[in-house]
């Protein structure tokens, strides 16, 4: 299997295809020495071994071809167990009980918290959930 990385500062629906196919061009190859370990990440993940994957979060390891995974993967984890609820859905609770009421002003709250990227970092199927959850009034 090649494992390639295509590095975006913004994600989901709001890529130019312009912006999309540059990334995608300038791709590069997970350094052979990342990649057992970033398929191994992969299985645990989708096996959500969310303890093996703080473990490995917790060891201080990094990789050379993705500098970024150890803080994206910390964050995920901030939403799977032991931390429940999560942090997203601490998130929009407190974001609701401060007013906020449509999942568009509901995303744009998220991106904000997330800086720098200003990212959210579930789309709206789940944080419409999210809100529908905690009973918030959506149009």
């Amino acid at each position: 299997m090649h494992l390639e990385l295509a590095r975006l500062r913004e994600g989901g629906d709001g890529v130019a295809p312009a912006v999309l196919g540059q990334a995608f061009a300038l791709r590069a190859g997970v350094a052979p020495e990342d990649r057992a370990v970033v398929l191994r990440l992969w299985d645990r993940f989708e096996a959500e071994d969310w303890l093996g994957l703080w473990k490995w979060l917790h060891r201080g390891h990094g990789l050379v071809s993705m500098p970024d995974l150890a803080r994206a993967l910390a964050r995920v984890l901030e939403d799977r167990p032991p931390h429940a609820p999560g942090r997203t859905e601490r998130q929009v609770r407190d974001l609701q009980a401060a007013g906020v009421r449509t999942l568009g002003g509901m995303m744009e709250a998220l991106a904000a918290l997330e800086s720098p990227y200003g990212l959210p970092w579930y789309g709206d199927l789940v944080v419409r959930r999210l809100m529908e959850a905690t009973n918030c009034a959506l149009p």
